[in-house]
């Protein structure tokens, strides 16, 4: 794993493209030329971008701002085989004390997988702030810490969902902006000028 670079603006657009478009649930609003430009001028300006790579190149990313996790997208055919649990240990053992995020509700996969790993649903919406008007979930993880046996040491535990799962409501990842708003222009997943809309911060997550 590794931070982002300017370089990497084609091959994580690529990524974030073919992995949006597993979400059969959600509109397609946008080509990959504008998820090249959300790349290039909003997720590498704004947030801090880790990449996961193999032979075959980049296969995995993440962007977070402190405990804000953003767009978090794997290749399609290196879904399930890990790379996304470590971008997400990687992204706990940052320092920071929690982490949070958004989801589609129908994103059922998006929400097995963070419940596995210690988040919890927090809150639900309708989806009326997002581009896509597609009800979301915010999610959040906190470290939790005990003392232990010898004095003065404390243990870090990660924090576990505490509310009983019911496959009934679904999961899903981040909002949308109009790239219009040209202050916000973000990155993450999907994307100006003329008009073009540009994603910032997308609820769908696919590991």
């Amino acid at each position: 794993m590794r931070l982002a670079i300017q370089a990497d603006v084609e091959a994580i657009a690529d990524v974030y493209f073919a992995s949006y478009r597993l979400l059969d649930f959600l509109p397609k609003l946008h080509d990959l030329t504008s998820y090249r430009w959300y790349v290039a001028n909003v997720m590498l300006k704004e947030w801090t971008v880790t990449v996961a790579e193999d032979d075959s190149g980049i296969v995995a990313f993440v962007e977070r701002r402190g405990e804000e996790m953003g767009h978090f997208y794997t290749r399609p055919d290196r879904i399930g085989q890990g790379v996304g649990t470590q971008l997400v240990e990687a992204a706990k053992a940052s320092g920071v004390d929690a982490l949070e995020l958004w989801f589609f509700q129908a994103n059922t996969r998006a929400r097995r997988f963070y419940e596995a790993r210690g988040f919890r649903a927090i809150r639900f919406t309708d989806g009326a702030d997002n581009e896509e008007q597609t009800p979301d979930v915010r999610y959040r993880w906190e470290r939790t810490t005990r003392k232990s046996s010898s004095p003065g040491q404390v243990v870090s535990t990660p924090n576990v969902p505490n509310y009983p799962r019911s496959e009934d409501r679904p999961l899903t990842c981040q909002r949308h902006v109009h790239a219009a708003r040209i202050a916000d222009v973000t990155a993450g997943g999907l994307m100006m000028i003329a008009r073009t809309l540009a994603p910032a911060g997308d609820r769908r997550v696919i590991t």
